[in-house]
């Protein structure tokens, strides 16, 4: 399912509506160049869009998706091997290493 973008507005148009661009000198060769440009560019833009807005799988993207899957199982595994280890440390350093009690501070 494609959706088509809203049409571009007519420079033209605009430009003849607008108070504020009849009032500005030499706006009207700007809108020259900018009708000149856009026609050869708008083509351009409209392939790219389209081309962009199609899904494409292709078995680089599987593999990108699958190292990324790898990382992320990769990364949790050592995440919880981790904090279980950090645990255990933490557990024996509280019960083998009683500080003394002599009154004075350490």
């Amino acid at each position: 399912m494609t959706t088509v973008p809203p049409p571009l507005p007519d420079l033209d148009v605009l430009a003849a509506d607008s108070e504020w661009v009849r009032g500005q000198d030499g706006l009207a060769a700007e809108l020259t160049v900018l009708n000149r440009y856009a026609a050869t560019a708008l083509p351009r833009i409209r392939r790219q869009a389209d081309s962009l807005s199609q899904a494409r799988f292709t078995p680089s993207t599987l593999a990108i998706v699958a190292v990324t899957f790898l990382r992320f199982c990769w990364f949790t595994l050592l995440g919880v091997v981790g904090e279980a280890g950090a645990f255990g440390r933490r557990r024996v350093l509280r019960r083998g290493a009683q500080p003394a009690r002599t009154g004075r501070p350490s």
